[in-house]
């Protein structure tokens, strides 16, 4: 009888334990009042440790990596030109391998076929991590120098720059993510997360955004600002209360400059695309106030360009309300600030080839007959023109990640890009 009790005992202190330990974990993972105590913090970092061993020992979730998982993976692999234009262009993208598990940053020249750099990314990102485990360096954004140098980072990490052979030059401390755009004294400004605590009608943010500005001499912090706290201090914080609630209110991906005056911004302003609330603002560092901002008809957008003195076009992602799919087919949607107008460019190629990503990805307009187009879902780089034929495509069995297009024009705001390439091919590395 003394034998049952104990047992009944036993199970009882285990089965009130395992339901105070769940209860714990629940309230840290919806950020409740006591999430920050330390005990709920070591209760919830065990409860971390068995997914934390997955993605250590096989890396993070891999599905939209897979071959399987993308429509496109049974077609040929790499550049198929169906128009040659006999023109110097080139691609800097950062692709996943599947057989290696890592992402590679590599230099590709459209004209002439042919693979030019790869960057040695052992050499400086062993030590590093994306947020999907070891090896998962993404190279977001990257940027090639005139001096051919590179700036690369992962999502929710520093800005390295890196020289051909992977030597680091300089690392910034700040956590950024999504895009990387120069200003005219090319300066970087970046989306980051900071790392500061920032509550909201009682909601912890997981992720806390903001923008920076960032030396590219020697990549120290020139500027930081809250983007919670420009919303607030505009009397604009109802586009997120009244919106949209939740750990990631904004999810800021896009920061794109204003390199020039114009008559409905000025130079050193800064157009900042927040992917959840649907949302373009025009902000004004120098006086911190939001000149102009807009919901839709874009749905969870990325990537806002400057298209001419009046002219923003964003890449509409178009996505159904589960985060999972697309309406159709994602669109370039431009505004007219003179007029208002609403339009769509290149949707003859877009709605032809069923060109669709639910997240991430972009475009560039090349000329007026021509765009690059980043589907990122599908692991295909596209230039395509206003017939809605596809000039070349670049087609990868595994994700690509926020690509640069360059040629001789665009490379203008950085340099030179046939020496950039020069140096990069004479480098000797050891």
């Amino acid at each position: 009888m003394k034998k049952i009790l104990l047992l009944v005992f036993i199970f009882s202190i285990y089965f009130v334990s395992l339901v105070l330990f769940g209860s714990v974990v629940k309230h840290v993972s919806h950020k409740g009042p006591l999430s920050n105590n330390l005990i709920a913090k070591v209760i919830y970092n065990m409860s971390s440790i068995p997914s934390n061993l997955k993605t250590n020992i096989f890396g993070g979730n891999l599905s939209i990596e897979r071959k399987t998982q993308l429509p496109l993976a049974s077609k040929r692999l790499g550049l198929k030109v169906n128009i040659n234009q006999n023109k110097k262009e080139y691609i800097l993208v950062s692709k996943y391998f599947l057989d290696e598990k890592v992402f590679k940053l590599q230099l590709i020249d459209i004209l002439n076929n042919s693979l030019i750099h790869t960057w040695p990314h052992k050499q400086f990102s062993k030590n590093l991590t994306g947020e999907g485990g070891p090896g998962r360096y993404t190279f977001e954004h990257s940027m090639l120098l005139e001096n051919g140098d590179a700036l690369v980072t992962t999502g929710g990490g520093p800005i390295i720059r890196i020289d051909p052979c992977g030597k680091k030059i300089w690392e910034n401390d700040l956590f950024s993510h999504h895009s990387i755009e120069i200003d005219n004294l090319k300066n970087i400004w970046t989306p980051i997360y900071l790392s500061e605590k920032k509550e909201i009608h009682g909601q912890i943010l997981q992720y806390h955004d903001g923008i920076a500005y960032i030396d590219i001499k020697n990549g120290k912090t020139i500027y930081k600002k809250s983007l919670v706290e420009i919303l607030i201090e505009n009397n604009l914080f109802d586009l997120i209360g009244n919106s949209y609630m939740g750990r990631d209110p904004l999810h800021l991906n896009d920061v794109e400059p204003v390199l020039t005056d114009g008559p409905f911004w000025k130079k050193d302003d800064l157009f900042l695309s927040l992917r959840n609330i649907s949302l373009i603002i025009l902000y004004r560092p120098s006086t911190n106030k939001i000149i102009w901002h807009k919901f839709g008809p874009w749905r969870h957008q990325h990537d806002v360009d400057i298209l001419s003195d009046s002219k923003i076009g964003i890449f509409n992602n178009n996505t159904q309300l589960d985060l999972k799919n697309v309406n159709q087919n994602s669109e370039i949607i431009t505004y007219d600030f003179r007029n208002k107008k609403i339009d769509k460019i290149f949707d003859t190629a877009f709605k032809k080839h069923k060109i669709r990503t639910y997240y991430e990805g972009l475009f560039e307009i090349i000329d007026d007959n021509s765009v690059y187009i980043e589907e990122q879902e599908n692991g295909r780089l596209i230039k395509a023109n206003n017939k809605g034929e596809i000039i070349w495509e670049y087609v990868w069995d595994a994700q690509v990640k926020w690509s640069r297009f360059y040629n001789l024009l665009n490379f203008k705001k950085i340099g030179n890009i046939d020496k950039s390439i020069n140096i990069i091919k004479n480098k000797i590395c050891q």
